[in-house]
C-alpha cells in the first residue's frame, strides 16, 4: 500500500515536544490504582482530556499495561503539530467521550481506538491527508448514530485493515465468531476523491471465510471492500471443492464479477463456470470426459466440515436439458446437475424432471425420472423416482414414486417400492392390462429379462396382479363404510363439474363437506386406489376415469372382470418379464378365478402363467368350469372373446346329478367314473361382453370340442380292456351349460372298438347307471354279428366301467 511520507515538525533550539513529554510523564506518574475513581467524563482541553483519558485506561487495564500503551499514544497525541491542524485530536476526543458514554467497557476497542488514531492522523499516520480527513470524518459519522457493539466492530474492522500489510493477512471482518480475510495479496486505499466512505482494492490474493473449524476459501480474486457496509465487489475468484474431498483441478468454480456481505457466512454467485471430471470415472463410463456448465454457486461456514458429511460448496446448473450420452455404459441422461458437498446430483424441476434412459441392444427400455439423482463412482440413488419400464411403441409398466439404485459397475438396477404415501400406489402395466401389487424390481441391464417380486422376506407377502377392468362390490361398500352413499359418487360429480382436471384440494373439500385436511387424507387414500391423482405439493386433483367406471361396475352398468393372479413364492422374485417377446412369465400361482358365477377357475400346473399383451395368457393345468375339469396342456386364454383355445386337454372329467333322490329331495353330484381323453378345443366362459356375468347367458359356459377324442376302459377288470383296442372314438361335440348339464341329457357321439369282438359300430355314448360312460342296447331278434362273423351276440349289450355285458 501506498505510505507517504510523514510532515517532519520544525524543531527550536528549545524542543518544545520535550515539556509535551514531560507533561506525559507526570501524568501517568499522578495514578494511584487504590485512589483510582471511576471516570465519567473526559476533561474538554488536552491536557485535562488526557489526564482523564489516561485514568480511564489504568482502570481498565491496570496500571502496568496501561502505562506501558500510554507512553506510546500520549506524547503522539499532545505532539505540538496539533496545534496547527487540531480537527482529527478533536474528533478523537469527541469520539471518546462518545464511547465512554455508550459505556464501552472492554479494552480492546480503546487500543484499537488509540492504534487507529495514530496510524491515520495527518502528517505523522500512514495515510496521505484526503484519507486521513475522511477516516475522521467517517468516523464521527458512524458513531453518533451506532450501538456499542457498532462501535466495537468498526474499530476491530478497521484495525484489521490498518494492520495489514502486504504479503500477509489482513483481516476483513470479525465479530468473534465469523470472520474475513484477504491473503497474499495487495492492498490500496481509495484515494480521498472516490467519495466520503474508505474502500479498499484488494488485488492478486485469497479471500478466506472463517467460523469455528470450517473456512471458504476464494482464490485468485480481485475486490473493492466497503467495510461499513460489509460489501465486498469482486472481480473473478475460483473455489475448488477441496473441503468436500476433492483433488486440486477435480472440481472448481470459476467466478465472474460478483459481490459478497461479509457480515454473513456465506457466499452466492451467478452465472459461474463449473468444470470437473471427477464423477465420470473409469467404470462409469470408462474415459472421463470433463463438463463445463454455467450455474448457480453458493458456499457457506457450518459444523458440517469433514469431507464425508459436507453440505457445502453447492453448483445448479441453469440448463435442465442436458444431453449426455453412456453417462454409464448403455444409459444416456437428459437433465441439469447439481452439486451438495462431495455428492453430485442429477437434477430437474416439478415439471421437468431429469432422465435416466436404460437401453438394451440399443431400444430403450427403462426409464428413471426425478427431480434429483444422487450420482457416486458407484452408484446412482434417487428415494422419489418415477419408474416406466417401456413396452412396445406405446405401452409401459409405470409407477409413480419408487426407491432407486443403480450399480454401474454392477450394471446392476434395483427398485423399492416404499410403503407410505402415494409410494403406495401399485404399478400400472398398460400393455398386459394389469394393475400390479409388487415391492421390488430388479434388472441386470445386460441380461434380456427384468424381475418382479414381493418382499419375500420370510413374511409371504405375495405379489398380486389385477386386471385393470377388476371389480369386487366389497371393495365399493369398503369405500362407503356407514355412509348412505358412497363418497365416489360425489367425487365424480365435483370432478365432472371441473372436467376432471385440476381441481383445487380446497374446491374438493367444499365440493365433498369435508374439512380440508381429512380431505387431503381421503385424496392420498384414493390416489394409493387409482381412483384421482393427487399432487400434494400443489393441493392438486385429476379425477381418473376408474371413478366413474367403478359407480358404473356396481350399478350393473358396466361390464368388468374379476380376473387376479396372487403370486406367492418362499424366496425369489414372482415373475420375469421378457425383453424380448415381453410377455410376463409369473410363478406361484395356485388358482385364478375367471368367473364367479360360471364357476370358472384355473389351477396351473408348477404354478406358472405366461401372460401376453391385453390380459391374454397360456398355462398347463386343470381348468374347472361348471361341472366339468379339464386337465390341459398349452391352454391359451382369449381375454377380448373371453374364451380358452385348448389344443391339448389330456382328459375331461365331469360331474353329474345322481340318479336317485337323496333324503332331502335333492339330487347331489356324482363323478363320472371315467374320461375323456385327448380331446382338443375350445371353452368359451361367457358371452365377450358379459365378463362380469351380470347379464344371464344360460348355455354358458360352452365347449366346443375340435377333433375326435377317446374314451377308455383299461381301468376296468385289472387292466384287461387293453387301450389300443377297447375304446370309444368321440366325435366332435359342444357341451353348452357346463355348469347344470343334466345327466340324461348328456349324449356323445362315437364308434366303439370292442378289440374284434364285434364290428366297430357307432353309439351314443351316456352315463351308465354306474356313473360311467358307456352304452346300453338291445341287439334285436337278429343280434350282432361276434368274433369276425364266427358267432352272432343277441340280448342287452353293456359297456360300463363295469366291463363288457352281453345280457340275454
Amino acid at each position: 500500500m501506498t505510505k507517504p511520507t510523514p510532515r517532519k515538525p520544525a524543531f527550536t533550539s528549545t524542543p518544545k515536544w520535550a515539556k509535551y513529554l514531560l507533561f506525559s510523564f507526570l501524568v501517568l506518574a499522578s495514578f494511584r490504582p487504590a485512589q483510582a475513581q471511576s471516570v465519567r467524563a473526559f476533561g474538554n482541553d488536552v491536557e485535562s482530556f488526557s489526564k482523564d483519558f489516561s485514568k480511564h485506561l489504568n482502570e481498565l487495564m491496570g496500571k502496568k499495561q496501561a502505562e506501558a500503551k500510554l507512553a506510546e499514544f500520549l506524547p503522539y497525541f499532545m505532539a505540538p503539530d496539533w496545534d496547527m491542524d487540531p480537527v482529527q485530536r478533536e474528533t478523537f476526543m469527541a469520539v471518546a467521550r462518545e464511547m465512554l458514554r455508550r459505556r464501552v467497557v472492554n479494552t480492546e476497542p480503546w487500543l484499537e481506538f488509540m492504534h487507529l488514531f495514530q496510524a491515520w492522523s495527518w502528517p505523522a499516520g500512514q495515510f496521505e491527508q484526503g484519507q486521513s480527513d475522511r477516516f475522521f470524518k467517517e468516523l464521527q459519522r458512524e458513531f453518533k448514530r451506532a450501538s456499542r457493539r457498532e462501535m466495537e466492530l468498526f474499530l476491530h474492522t478497521y484495525m484489521g485493515l490498518t494492520q495489514g500489510e502486504e504479503g500477509f493477512a489482513v483481516r476483513l471482518y470479525d465479530d468473534g465468531q465469523l470472520s474475513w480475510w484477504y491473503l497474499d495479496g495487495t492492498m490500496e486505499v481509495s484515494p480521498a476523491s472516490y467519495g466520503d466512505t474508505a474502500t479498499f482494492l484488494f488485488k492478486e490474493g485469497r479471500l478466506i471465510g472463517r467460523m469455528k473449524n470450517d473456512s471458504i476459501e476464494v482464490a485468485n480474486v480481485e475486490g473493492l471492500y466497503d467495510p461499513i457496509k460489509g460489501q465486498f465487489k469482486a472481480v473473478g475468484g475460483r473455489v475448488e471443492w477441496l473441503r468436500a474431498g476433492f483433488g486440486p483441478g477435480e472440481l472448481y468454480a470459476d467466478f465472474p464479477a460478483w459481490e459478497a456481505d461479509l457480515h454473513t457466512p456465506g457466499i452466492q454467485v451467478d452465472s459461474v463456470e463449473l468444470f470437473t471430471s471427477s464423477f465420470m470415472k473409469e467404470g462409469m463410463i470408462g474415459e472421463a470426459v470433463p463438463i463445463l456448465s454455467l450455474g448457480h454457486f453458493e458456499d457457506r461456514l457450518t459444523a458440517r466440515n469433514t469431507a464425508e458429511n459436507a453440505i457445502y460448496p453447492r453448483f445448479e446448473a441453469y440448463s435442465k436439458d442436458i444431453e449426455i450420452d453412456d453417462f454409464f455404459e448403455g444409459v444416456n441422461y437428459k437433465g441439469g446437475f447439481s452439486i451438495i458437498g462431495q455428492r453430485f446430483f442429477a437434477s430437474g424441476s416439478a415439471d421437468e424432471k431429469a432422465r435416466f434412459t436404460f437401453r438394451y441392444d440399443s431400444t430403450e427400455v427403462l426409464e428413471l425420472r426425478s427431480e434429483r439423482f444422487v450420482i457416486r463412482s458407484d452408484e446412482l440413488l434417487s428415494p422419489t423416482s418415477e419408474v416406466i419400464i417401456r413396452l412396445g411403441d406405446s405401452d409401459s409398466i409405470y409407477h409413480l414414486k419408487s426407491e432407486v439404485k443403480y450399480d454401474p459397475i454392477g450394471q446392476l438396477l434395483r427398485i423399492n417400492r416404499p410403503d407410505e404415501g402415494l409410494a403406495m400406489t401399485p404399478y400400472v402395466d398398460s400393455y398386459h392390462n394389469l394393475v400390479m401389487e409388487l415391492d421390488q424390481v430388479q434388472w441386470k441391464v445386460t441380461d434380456p429379462s427384468i424381475y418382479l417380486g414381493g418382499l419375500n422376506m420370510g413374511s409371504g407377502s405375495p405379489m398380486v396382479l389385477e386386471s385393470d377392468q377388476y371389480f369386487r362390490s366389497a371393495r365399493y361398500a369398503a369405500l362407503q363404510g356407514l355412509s348412505l352413499e358412497n363418497p365416489l359418487v360425489k367425487v365424480d360429480q365435483v370432478g365432472a363439474s371441473y372436467g376432471n382436471q385440476n381441481i383445487t384440494l380446497y374446491d374438493m373439500a367444499v365440493g365433498l363437506g369435508m374439512p380440508l385436511e381429512p380431505c387431503g387424507r381421503f385424496m392420498m387414500e384414493l390416489a394409493v386406489q387409482g381412483f384421482v391423482r393427487y399432487d400434494v405439493d400443489k393441493k392438486l386433483i385429476d379425477v381418473l376415469p376408474k371413478t366413474s367406471e367403478y359407480i358404473l361396475d356396481h350399478d350393473n352398468r358396466r361390464d368388468y372382470d374379476v380376473i387376479r393372479f396372487v403370486s406367492d413364492v418362499a424366496q425369489g422374485m414372482n415373475a420375469r418379464l421378457s425383453l424380448l417377446s415381453l410377455d410376463m412369465e409369473v410363478v406361484g400361482v395356485q388358482t385364478i378365478a375367471l368367473s364367479d358365477s360360471q364357476k370358472v377357475a384355473l389351477f396351473p400346473t408348477q404354478q406358472k402363467v405366461l401372460i401376453h399383451k391385453g390380459l391374454n395368457f397360456d398355462f398347463d393345468g386343470r381348468v374347472e368350469a361348471g361341472r366339468f375339469t379339464f386337465y390341459s396342456r398349452e391352454n391359451k386364454f382369449n381375454y377380448d372373446l373371453f374364451m380358452f383355445n385348448m389344443p391339448a386337454i389330456d382328459s375331461m372329467r365331469f360331474s353329474v346329478p345322481s340318479f336317485e333322490l337323496a333324503s332331502d329331495g335333492t339330487r347331489p353330484l356324482v363323478r363320472v367314473r371315467n374320461t375323456i381323453q385327448d380331446i382338443s378345443g375350445e371353452l368359451w366362459i361367457d358371452y365377450p361382453t358379459n365378463k362380469s356375468s351380470y347379464l344371464r347367458y344360460p348355455e354358458y359356459p360352452i365347449f366346443k370340442s375340435a377333433a375326435p377324442a377317446k374314451i377308455y376302459y383299461d381301468k376296468a377288470y385289472g387292466g384287461v380292456y387293453q387301450r389300443s383296442n377297447v375304446y370309444v372314438n368321440i366325435d366332435p361335440f359342444t357341451i353348452d351349460s357346463l355348469d347344470n348339464t343334466s345327466t340324461e341329457g348328456l349324449v356323445f357321439g362315437g364308434s366303439f372298438t370292442s378289440a374284434g369282438i364285434f364290428p366297430v359300430k357307432r353309439q351314443d355314448i351316456r352315463v351308465q347307471r354306474d356313473y360311467s360312460l358307456g352304452f346300453t342296447e338291445e341287439t334285436g331278434p337278429e343280434g350282432w354279428r361276434s368274433y369276425q362273423g364266427a358267432g352272432t351276440s343277441t340280448g342287452t349289450i353293456q359297456l360300463s366301467m363295469a366291463g363288457l355285458r352281453l345280457n340275454g
